[in-house]
């Protein structure tokens, strides 16, 4: 009687780890639209690990990252783009990390088709708890545009606050 109960229990947990979610690799390319100063579109190298559902349907579920690079006008703007992310079954859970920024010398139409310096950086730190926000927040705002005429130092704008189950809790400081 042990024996055949060991050997059903055995067979029992080959079978379940058959049909376990197995977490699978993606990585590929997608257009990414992105304005400001340079706006066009770039090609960003998405890697992220997922599921299948039962349904047949893609379920992230681990680290997530978007990066791209693209330079411009013969090299005169560089645009820079990075996400990181954490999944857990289809949910953001954990931090949330993005950087964007452009640098470079390119042209605005002021009417006088003017050179302009681009010097945007955008930051965001977050955190997610099974897909709501929660934690602290941080975003911050360089925007130094500037043309020969008026070189002036870039404004940085910074705003934090705080998030319990989706909610702000505390102060929110801009």
């Amino acid at each position: 009687m042990r024996k055949e109960l060991s050997i059903f229990l055995v067979l029992l947990a080959l079978s379940l780890s058959a049909f376990a979610q197995q977490l699978k690799t993606y990585s590929g390319n997608r257009d990414f639209f992105y304005g400001g100063c340079s706006g066009n579109s770039m090609d960003l190298r998405e890697t992220y690990t997922y599921y299948m559902d039962k349904d047949g349907n893609y379920v992230k579920s681990g680290n997530y990252s978007a990066k791209g690079t693209k330079s411009k006008m013969g090299g005169d703007v560089t645009v820079t783009y990075n996400l990181t992310a954490t999944f857990k079954d289809g949910k953001l859970n954990g931090p949330l990390s993005l950087k964007y920024s452009a640098l470079g010398y390119c042209m605005y139409s002021y009417g006088y088709g003017e050179r302009l310096y681009c010097n945007e950086e955008y930051i965001l730190s977050a955190n997610f708890k099974d897909g709501e926000i929660d934690g602290k927040w941080s975003f911050s705002e360089r925007d130094g545009n500037t043309s020969y005429a008026s070189y002036s130092s870039p404004k940085i704008y910074k705003t934090t606050f705080t998030c319990k189950n989706g909610f702000f809790v505390g102060d929110f400081d801009f």
